[in-house]
């Protein structure tokens, strides 16, 4: 059953939402399961800029307890399976982009000088962010394509000057920083590159819009997997935990939790 305040039509929004939703899923395997397999890791990285396009693009900023409550039960699957409690999960991430974001976007677009030195402060707070915080100010940089792309094109096309550069910076960052985080190889950096670039490509161009005529066999599960995200992402991270104590217990253990994960230079 569709809320009655959401269209009954097939949107842009559930198409882009369902798309992350795979990937997401892929991610999740492979990070869980199958870590050595990072050919899973890349194409789950593709659906990082669309999560947070999504926050800057949206007119409202919700943070009621349904996205707490999320937050809340996939910490307590860490503790539960024996997985590092932090960084903590993407919700949590979302919960403060969507705090911060407006304030962020109010001190920043006053000048072009503002605005870029608060883009690279926060490319240089990625890495010790992302201690504390799933993709850490990340995050935080790619809703502010999202906020350019829903408020300030709409009101001065030739705001396409700062668009456009803002969307290259955005691959760039995305590209290396997450590169770096999984020790890629060279080939599939540059896969992770073409794939992130065609990922941002098609978000600059994302609008509102609606699709009558779709059979119910696509349309239902598109809208369900658009609709549903939060109580998606929370009940798959907890079977796919719950399981894993069972399935893949080199990777899991009961109650065996720690606060952080060893430094990258121990893991790899």
């Amino acid at each position: 059953m569709l809320r009655k305040d959401l269209p009954a039509t097939l949107t842009s929004y559930d198409i882009l939402k369902a798309i992350a939703v795979v990937l997401m899923v892929v991610d999740h395997i492979g990070a869980y399961y199958m870590p050595e397999n990072l050919w899973l890791r890349l194409i789950g990285r593709l659906c990082v800029p669309m999560w947070f396009f999504l926050i800057g693009y949206a007119r409202s900023r919700d943070i009621s307890w349904p996205l707490w409550l999320g937050a809340a039960i996939v910490i307590a699957s860490d503790f539960i399976t024996g997985r590092y409690i932090f960084p903590l999960n993407i919700l949590v991430t979302i919960l403060m982009v969507r705090i911060v974001i407006d304030l962020y976007m109010k001190g920043t677009m006053k000048n072009t000088l503002l605005f870029w030195s608060g883009a690279l402060v926060l490319t240089c707070l990625i890495v010790p962010s992302m201690t504390l915080m799933q993709y850490g100010t990340l995050g935080l940089l790619l809703a502010v394509f999202g906020w350019l792309i829903r408020n300030t094109e709409e009101q001065d096309p030739r705001q396409f000057t700062r668009i456009f550069p803002y969307m290259i910076f955005c691959i760039i960052t995305v590209t290396i920083s997450q590169w770096a985080l999984l020790q890629f190889s060279l080939a599939q950096g540059l896969l992770l590159f073409c794939g992130i670039g065609l990922v941002m490509l098609v978000l600059r161009f994302f609008r509102p819009a609606e699709f009558t005529s779709v059979p119910a066999a696509i349309k239902v599960p598109l809208q369900f997997m658009g609709r549903h995200t939060l109580s998606i992402y929370a009940v798959h991270l907890l079977l796919i935990k719950v399981a894993g104590l069972w399935l893949y217990p080199e990777n899991f253990s009961f109650g065996a939790w720690d606060w952080f994960p060893p430094p990258l230079w121990e893991r790899y």
